[in-house]
């Protein structure tokens, strides 16, 4: 075969380098849809085929064209031409005649452009029919009023006849007189310039009748706009839910029919919230081929969902189960002792003994009765809980422990623990019973979220109260204070319980204003002394001191110690 030989270019290569403009002569021309100016010739076509293509075209499309070519301007905005514009006006269905106060392009305007009439603004929506008007709410605002001036009242009481008969009033949402101003001053205007009493009473009767022609206009074409949104919106819904059946007949043949059928209704809801199931747009083989991959994404998410839930709907009932078994245990017993915190419907529900039986597969049988067996074992379950609350406590204080000291450290006098959700320090026992540590809110800032159904079911519906976790939990900076305090009572900080404390019968004071040193002085009990750094700026330059045995023996006399609080007023 002969090789073909190859078209020669003016293309020329220097030094290996192609030149910008040889490069800018072989760039393809961007594709264009269709063909270009394919309508230039249409002014050329002969008039019975012009008149006969105009005839078929909606209203607006032959304002449209109008508006493209003087030829065409000079043709369809003709007197001649107004066959033809209720021709295209007949195209729609159930448009009310054209009024005899606007020409065939001006009513189409009205109708079918959705720009006000006054500053052009696009999409506007509301027609003011018996204005034959389309304003946005700040044209509306500048040419319309509501009542009547002094001057436009002495023209209209002139005129002998009531207002709404010789002017045009709408009422708006506030059901106060709405007038249209560029009429009301053609109508002043009109009214004075008249020359004779007969003149204006001819006038006056041609304008009842004008107004009453405009109001019975309105009427029609607001009716007319109603029913053609209603139309409209069913449309649209009809569209819709086209688009859901032919979304649905391709899911089903790709095998998600069971999940389909345990929708709700007809609408296939949670499937019809997707943003690609909403458009009022017919779906094409080539648009379901770009959003199947998202389809199936979702529909495996809506599966996913459902699944959870029906799961969270069977171990919440277990968990009630598990509720009525603690509550009558609790119940029978007397109860623990004040300090001590008893471990809750979610601490149990988190036990490896009962969290093994609650979170079998659905088709287990799970009541009252299958946690019996273990019911014996609550009393040692309760303090091996205690038991492991206490180490998880000790494990946070383990960082601050001095040497080998054969002391528990929740003990000692110093260990004072420090909420971060509430900022408020206690010690132990009484951390144990602090609501922060089985705050639902609180471990849901700190986990972000539920990490398994499990506990979403137990969190979300059966109790208020996440188990108890050390989350949130620190042990108190201010460790100088508590040293000084302890200190200051004659004790050794780094060994001294609380109980110990508790028995030196002892309290502390300092000035209630911390400017004034000799000024009024507050005594406070050796707890209060620890617990009171949080609410002080500078809690190593406080001057604390311990209160001498008779004045504590007057504090003790005097009873102004209540014991629901822990310090006095101390002169």
């Amino acid at each position: 075969m002969v090789k073909k030989k190859t078209k020669k270019t003016d293309t020329t290569v220097e030094g290996g380098i192609v030149s910008a403009s040889a490069i800018a002569a072989q760039v393809s021309r961007r594709n264009v849809r269709g063909k270009r100016g394919g309508l230039k010739d249409m002014p050329n076509m002969p008039l019975d085929v012009l008149f006969e293509i105009f005839c078929h075209l909606h209203p607006r499309d032959l304002l449209n064209l109008a508006r493209t070519d003087k030829s065409f301007r000079s043709t369809l905005m003709s007197r001649n031409a107004a066959p033809l514009w209720k021709a295209a006006r007949l195209n729609v269905e159930g448009l009310p005649d054209c009024p005899a106060h606007l020409s065939e392009p001006a009513y189409a305007n009205l109708v079918f452009f959705v720009h006000c009439h006054n500053c052009l603004k696009s999409n506007i929506p509301t027609i003011l029919w018996e204005f034959s008007a389309r304003l946005c709410s700040g044209c509306k605002r500048i040419l319309t009023v509501r009542g009547l001036l002094h001057d436009d009242m002495d023209v209209i009481r002139a005129m002998k006849k009531p207002i709404f008969e010789v002017h045009i009033r709408l009422h708006d949402s506030h059901r106060a007189g709405l007038f249209f101003l560029p009429e009301l001053e053609d109508l002043k205007k009109t009214w004075n310039s008249l020359p004779s009493a007969a003149a204006k009473n001819v006038f006056v009767e041609e304008r009842v009748a004008w107004v009453a022609q405009r109001r019975q206009f309105g009427q029609v074409c607001r009716a007319w706009a109603e029913k053609r949104a209603e139309s409209r919106s069913n449309e649209l819904q009809q569209i819709k839910r086209n688009r859901v059946e032919t979304i649905v007949s391709k899911l089903r043949a790709l095998g998600w029919g069971d999940e389909l059928d345990r929708m709700l209704g007809p609408a296939y809801f949670p499937l019809s919230l997707h943003v690609h199931v909403r458009p009022a747009k017919r779906l094409t083989e080539t648009a379901w081929r770009k959003i199947s991959a998202d389809m199936i994404q979702y529909m495996q998410e809506i599966k996913r969902n459902r699944l959870e839930s029906e799961r969270k709907y069977i171990l919440q009932q277990r968990f009630r189960a598990l509720c009525s078994i603690i509550s009558d245990f609790y119940a029978e017993p007397p109860g623990m002792p004040e300090y001590e915190c008893k471990p809750s419907i979610a601490d149990f529900a988190m036990m490896p003994a009962f969290r093994e039986i609650i979170d079998s597969t659905n088709d287990t049988v799970i009541d009252a009765t299958t946690f019996l067996p273990l019911r014996d074992q609550l009393p040692m379950l309760i303090e091996q809980w205690q038991a492991d609350v206490k180490e998880q406590l000790r494990r946070i204080v383990q960082t601050r422990a001095h040497g080998d000291i054969a002391i528990d450290p929740l003990d000692l006098a110093t260990t004072v623990f420090e909420c971060t959700g509430c900022t408020r320090t206690l010690q132990y026992p009484n951390i144990i019973k602090h609501s922060c540590l089985r705050s639902n809110t609180l471990y849901c800032y700190i986990d972000a979220e539920f990490s398994t159904v499990y506990e979403k079911a137990l969190y979300n519906g059966i109790t208020n109260e996440c188990a108890w976790s050390t989350d949130g939990l620190r042990v108190s900076d201010a460790m100088s204070h508590f040293k000084r305090i302890v200190t200051l009572c004659g004790k050794d900080p780094i060994s001294t319980t609380q109980q110990e404390m508790d028995a030196l019968d002892v309290m502390l004071y300092r000035p209630i204003d911390l400017a004034e040193p000799h000024g009024p002085q507050r005594a406070y009990t050796w707890r209060a002394a620890i617990m009171d750094w949080h609410v002080l700026p500078c809690i190593n330059n406080i001057p604390w001191t311990v209160v001498s045995h008779a004045q504590l023996k007057r504090i003790r006399e005097s009873g102004s110690l209540d014991s629901s609080h822990d310090h006095i007023k101390f002169l």
